[in-house]
């Protein structure tokens, strides 16, 4: 059985309060187990942990520093991007989610890294 084939999107972010996301999409539900995710954000301007956190968002589940699963079954899930109030001034800063599938021996087609931007606005010292 090959594995499903997977495609993403996402939604822009603000460090005033407004989550991204992206999401995926699956051609079939994920296998039994899961869909293993893995992914690295090389080429992103955005630093993990200082701009940013990721949170496993619906059907998403075992999120790490570099994979998550799509849970068995599941069409879509979600990885949710919190930008973080770091108080500087900057322009605008992105993520990018690199991704490939690791279920199996038979990778899926992968879809083109997408990239999320938000402005980050600048503040007033008293």
């Amino acid at each position: 059985m090959a594995s499903p084939k997977l495609t993403m999107t996402s939604r822009n972010a603000s460090e005033n309060g407004s989550n991204g996301v992206f999401t995926f999409q699956l051609d079939s539900p994920a296998p039994a187990g899961g869909l293993l995710v893995k992914f690295d954000t090389e080429g992103s301007t955005a630093t993990l942990a200082s701009d940013y956190t990721l949170l496993a968002g619906t059907n998403l589940s075992a999120l790490t520093a570099n994979s998550f699963v799509i849970n068995t079954g599941a069409t879509s899930a979600s990885l949710t991007v919190q930008a973080l109030n770091d108080q500087k001034v900057e322009g605008v800063e992105n993520v990018k989610l690199n991704v490939s599938v690791g279920s199996g021996s038979t990778t899926p087609a992968l879809p083109t890294p997408l990239i999320m931007q938000w402005e980050v606005h600048p503040f007033q010292l008293p």
